[in-house]
Order: structure tokens, then C-alpha cells, then sequence
């Protein structure tokens, strides 16, 4: 558990994350295998919020316009889909809580996790702008998760949105543990409302999720 969490004296809602009204994918590029997967889900299982690819060249990504930054979006996004190199990582996070960004879900690594004095300071930099703006962080290091009964896809494997939608949650720090475990257990006919996998836990934790 992230040290900022072990202090907490109260639950955090993950609610923004696992049902968000709006989405922006940062790091969209065709080129891209996981934004690539998690645009087309969330575009093939009819996710009802606008989706907003965000690349630094603009132009046109999977069909559909795309934004130089989070600051250029015709609407804020509630929810930011980050897969960008960690040191990039903090400005998008700055450039979308000034404009109504509420929570994100990184997929980025070294980011607070192991001995590397920079990814050790990107940690404290990630904790001390949660705390200074209330921005609601899964992750970083992490591979996302799938709301089943809000048609939110983002953790960037096509064969759990086969698995039926039910009423069992199941929330792993190991993003490889989410995609054994439910597969494993679908096929046993356990039906999923949510998945979802919570990397480092600068922020939310598990008990955020369970609560």
C-alpha cells in the first residue's frame, strides 16, 4: 500500500474511475498496441461518453479527430487513459486537473516503484498533486480494468469483454493476475461486474475498491 494511502483516516471513491462520463486516450497513436485496443473497445461495446484520442500531432487517429493535449479538447474529459513514458507523465496530469480533469488511470511504470531516484521523485511528485488537487489516481503501473455494467474497457485485452456481465468485483494489484483470473473464472461461469488491476497505489487502494 503507497504511503499517502496507509495515512488516510477515510475511503477515497474510485467511482470516476470505474464509471467516468467522458474519456481521453493520452498516447493515441495507431502505432500504439494497448490505446489502440482500448479505443476500439470501448468504441465496439458502445461506451456513452465521448472519446478523445490525444496525440502532440493532432490531426486524425483511428478515424477520428485527435487533440494536441488535454487543454485543446472541444469538452473537458472526466477520465484520462495515460500510456505515455513517465517522464511525460506529470505534465499531462497538470495541463488536465487545470482543465477539469478528475482521475486518470496510468498505465505508466516507474513511477514511485523500486530504488530509481527518478522514478522515486515522480512518486512524490504524483502524491503531492493528488493531495494538492484531489485528482483520484489507479495506478501507475498498472493495466487498467474493465466496468462492466458502464461499458468501460480499458484494460487492453478483447477477450474479457466476451466474459457475461454479473455481480462479482475482483481488484489485484497484478495487471497479469486481473487477465489469468478472470478468464479463468468466466470460463467457470463466474459472470464479472468489475476488473480491475491498481499497479503502485499512489492513490487509490485496495481497500478504496473494495469499500
Amino acid at each position: 500500500m503507497a504511503a499517502n494511502a496507509s495515512m488516510r483516516s477515510s475511503f477515497k471513491s474510485p467511482q470516476s474511475v470505474l464509471n467516468p462520463s467522458s474519456a481521453a486516450i493520452v498516447g493515441a497513436s495507431e502505432r500504439a498496441a494497448w490505446p489502440t485496443a482500448i479505443f476500439r473497445q470501448l468504441t465496439a461495446c458502445h461506451f456513452a461518453g465521448p472519446i478523445y484520442p490525444v496525440n502532440p500531432r493532432g490531426g486524425e487517429i483511428w478515424g477520428v479527430k485527435a487533440y494536441p493535449d488535454l487543454a485543446s479538447l472541444p469538452s473537458p474529459a472526466e477520465h484520462a487513459i495515460i500510456a505515455v513514458p513517465a517522464p511525460a507523465v506529470m505534465g499531462v496530469l497538470e495541463t488536465g486537473v487545470q482543465h477539469g480533469l478528475k482521475s486518470a488511470t496510468i498505465y505508466s511504470g516507474n513511477i514511485g516503484e523500486g530504488a530509481d531516484p527518478d522514478g522515486v521523485a515522480r512518486g512524490d511528485q504524483l502524491r503531492a498533486l493528488v493531495a494538492r488537487t484531489g485528482l483520484v489516481v489507479n495506478g501507475p503501473n498498472c493495466m487498467g480494468g474493465n466496468s462492466f455494467h458502464h461499458n468501460f474497457f480499458a484494460y487492453p485485452n478483447a477477450e474479457l469483454l466476451q466474459l457475461p456481465k454479473g455481480g462479482v468485483a475482483f481488484i489485484s494489484q497484478s495487471g497479469g493476475m486481473v487477465q489469468f483470473f478472470a478468464k479463468s473464472a468466466g470460463e467457470r461461469g463466474v459472470k464479472f461486474s468489475t476488473m480491475f488491476s491498481t499497479g503502485n497505489e499512489i492513490d487509490l487502494d485496495l481497500a478504496d475498491y473494495v469499500n
